[in-house]
């Protein structure tokens, strides 16, 4: 979900200062939301189980931040720039989407795993 995120400030999106950010222990946070959406990604073949949780742990992230960035609680005094409100709004609905059908696929794949007796 955040996986362009990346891309915010090499194509111009992302415009605003790093100066602006209300802390610096913030960019751990959104680190840690990018980390959890690439191995979700990566571990959706070979065990799903796990790709389902660390899914269901970015979406919960990102549903509160989203809102904060709209917010400005993360930056001081500067405007969220349209191409950020954008790609968060997709990313939320995607959010929202993830967070009701990974727990589907955690249960679908637990109950296959079962030895059969």
């Amino acid at each position: 979900m955040s996986a362009c995120g990346i891309l915010f400030t090499p194509i111009g999106l992302e415009t605003r200062p790093l100066s602006a950010l209300r802390s610096y222990a913030l960019i751990p946070l959104f680190l840690a939301g990018t980390i959890l959406d690439f191995a979700s990604l990566i571990l959706i073949f070979k065990k799903p189980r796990i790709a389902a949780m660390t899914g269901i742990i970015a979406a919960i992230q990102y549903i509160f931040l989203a809102p904060g960035d709209q917010a400005q609680i993360f930056f001081v005094g500067v405007p969220v720039p349209v191409g950020i409100t954008v790609n968060e709004t997709v990313v939320l609905i995607a959010s929202i989407v993830a967070l009701l059908l990974a727990p589907l696929v955690y249960v679908a794949n637990r109950k296959s795993s079962k030895p059969l007796p």
